[in-house]
């Protein structure tokens, strides 16, 4: 079953075994049989197979980066910015800086953003042929300033990966309007907001780090700027076709209707996001819900260009499957649900769904409904094995199993000891609870039964033993030394052990989350402030505030 043995085979080779074992006189085996290999659910990718065209889109991202960092560089330095001894990409970006300053006089000289091939020509030269002598066509030189069909196809997707969202819900994405925020708690955080038209209006909502390459928010403000000149073109051109609308009125209807139509096309575009260059028509234009996933190499689609690039590098054994846009919502909602540990009301909140029956909907895919199979027979092994081998039943240990496949001698162990060990009031495993050290408590007289009254954990370095639950004890004794130290004089201060233990107490807390600590602490501070946690005293009593 582990190997995907279909219903078939399986069920016939359970008929012989069951028919044998009735002959012989035994039970028969009640093995379940494998469901259909389709049945039910969505059809999603392994895993890897996700990740790895996950990381195919962001290294084609990360190129088109690099692409309009090298053209603006060029520009700015006006020479190569390569070592001399790589003739090739010398000469290679000698001919791209040329080809990037004619395309910077010509869109001076005209006005248009997106020149012709005739604008970029030398004054007194005539023919493409001196344009193209160089090596380097028109669409080498307009794709240093903008993205054309397969950058916009590259980020687009890209960002479907990294938000989970519908492709019509970043096709409806405005540049008009600020749909991009600083998050309320990190400068170094944004909020993107969308509106899914589908659910009624309802807000689709994604986050990310404004610094990460790869992220949604990045992608969009990087594309706002480089395509801010196309859009103020799609502006001028709407201004014009306005103009001549509303001094023709003698305009039949069908000229009217068709006028009013390129108007609101350019609108459309003006508000899209996803503006790019082509060497075809006027050379602007943008994502709809038409083109967004169409391929640019006249094949079946964008996604499946990029799938076969993969395959070509891949053996024929690790190949991918061909998926559609669509699919990243299913493949982001799978990865919520890694990360939060099987959460489907994670899934809920990360999709921005308002009923759980439409999260289930995302979790029910041939990818999640395997692994659960697969676990449920790890885990339905592990529990036999442990209540014939050990007589209980230990859920610490069916967990690890189900998670990791096995648990070791030593981690069985171990566990044993975490559970065996007696903590002390500020949260601290003991080894010898009943034999503290004379430095830690000098009159203590041993007799197998009675345990440290001190409790000072932090000073005792052959007894004590950090645990991860030790972090809201250790932020209770920090509290105190410091209210300690608040009474006392500097000199006393140093003279004491106070100073040492508090040092340590440090020390331990730097392993564990600053963020928890300087919660736990606050609070602790503020309990020892108000008397509802009096400081214990070297004998393990009270000291009255």
């Amino acid at each position: 079953m582990d190997d995907g043995m279909s219903r078939l085979p399986f069920g016939n080779f359970l008929l012989h075994v069951n028919n044998t074992r009735l002959a012989l006189g035994l039970k028969e085996l009640v093995w379940q049989r494998p469901a259909e290999r389709y049945g039910g659910g969505r059809t999603l990718p392994p895993e890897w197979q996700s990740s790895m065209l996950r990381r195919e889109l962001k290294h084609g991202w990360f190129a088109i980066v690099d692409r309009w960092e090298l053209a603006d560089t060029l520009l700015v330095t006006r020479q190569p910015v390569v070592d001399g001894r790589f003739a090739d990409t010398v000469d290679r970006q000698e001919a791209l800086l040329k080809g990037y300053l004619r395309l910077q006089r010509a869109i001076e000289s005209t006005g248009h953003p997106r020149p012709v091939v005739a604008h970029l020509q030398e004054p007194g030269k005539k023919g493409k042929q001196e344009f193209y002598a160089d090596g380097v066509l028109l669409m080498d030189v307009l794709r240093g300033r903008y993205p054309d069909g397969g950058d916009i196809r590259v980020a687009f997707h890209l960002c479907l990966a990294t938000t989970g969202w519908n492709p019509a819900v970043l096709l409806a994405l405005d540049a008009n309007q600020p749909f991009i925020e600083p998050h309320p708690r990190s400068p170094l955080r944004y909020v993107l907001r969308g509106i899914k038209d589908r659910a009624g209006g309802e807000e689709q909502v994604s986050e990310g780090l404004f610094k990460s390459q790869g992220s949604a928010g990045f992608i969009l403000q990087t594309l706002l700027q480089r395509t801010a000149p196309l859009r103020v073109e799609l502006k001028r051109m709407r201004a014009l076709l306005l103009k001549e609308l509303a001094e023709s009125p003698e305009l039949t209807e069908s000229e009217h209707k068709k006028l009013r139509s390129k108007i609101d096309e350019l609108t459309e575009g003006i508000r899209s996001p996803w503006l790019f260059v082509s060497h075809v028509g006027e050379g602007i234009h943008w994502l709809t819900d038409a083109n967004f996933a169409g391929s640019t190499q006249k094949k079946t689609s964008f996604l499946s260009d990029v799938i076969d690039g993969i395959n070509a590098r891949q053996p024929p054994d690790r190949q991918l499957e061909y998926i559609t846009s669509t699919d990243f919502r299913d493949i982001y909602a799978v990865h919520v649900y890694h990360a939060s540990g099987g959460s489907i009301l994670a899934v809920m909140k990360a999709l921005s769904h308002k009923r759980l029956s439409s999260t289930q909907v995302y979790v029910d895919n041939t990818l999640l409904n395997e692994e659960h199979r697969k676990l449920f027979g790890i885990f339905s092994s592990a529990f036999w094995d442990e209540l014939v081998s050990t007589g209980r039943v230990d859920p610490t240990l069916l967990a690890k199993i189900s998670r990791d496949g096995t648990v070791s001698p030593d981690e069985r162990a171990r566990l044993e000891v975490h559970r065996t060990l007696l903590r002390s009031r500020v949260g601290v495993g003991c080894k010898e609870p009943t034999k503290p050290p004379k430095h830690i408590a000098p009159d203590f007289v041993p007799d197998g039964r009675k345990l440290c009254p001190i409790q000072r954990c932090l000073l005792c370095l052959e007894h004590a033993v950090l645990l991860p639950e030790s972090l809201d004890g250790l932020c209770k004794r920090a509290s105190e030394l410091e209210f300690i130290r608040s009474g006392m004089s500097v000199t006393s201060w140093e003279q004491s052990s106070f100073a040492e233990e508090l040092e340590n107490t440090e020390l331990a807390l730097s392993l564990f989350d600053q963020a928890a600590s300087s919660v736990s602490r606050a609070e602790w501070i503020e309990r020892i402030n108000i008397g509802v946690h009096l400081v214990p005293g070297f004998d393990g009593s009270t000291e009255g505030q």
